[in-house]
């Protein structure tokens, strides 16, 4: 296994803590939430980008994935 490459498990479960805590900012299940996320193509480039976004807080990365949301929405 190469240096710094992380289990698709913990990956996953830190994708989940970050979008529990937008799915509580924005008054939505888990699973409606993921789905937004999912459907504006969100999923995919936080997942890449975990090697830099799992140092930060989940509170900040709920507010990043509700922002980028929001401009893909455009509201």
């Amino acid at each position: 296994m190469r240096k710094n490459v992380h289990a698709e498990t913990d990956r996953a479960l830190w994708l989940l803590h970050c979008i529990s805590f937008a799915a509580e900012e924005l008054s939505l299940n888990v699973s409606d939430t993921a789905r937004l996320l999912n459907d504006y193509g969100l999923i995919k480039p936080i997942l890449d980008g975990y090697d830099a976004f799992h140092t930060q807080g989940y509170e900040y990365m709920s507010e990043m994935l509700i922002d980028e949301l929001r401009k893909a929405q455009g509201t």
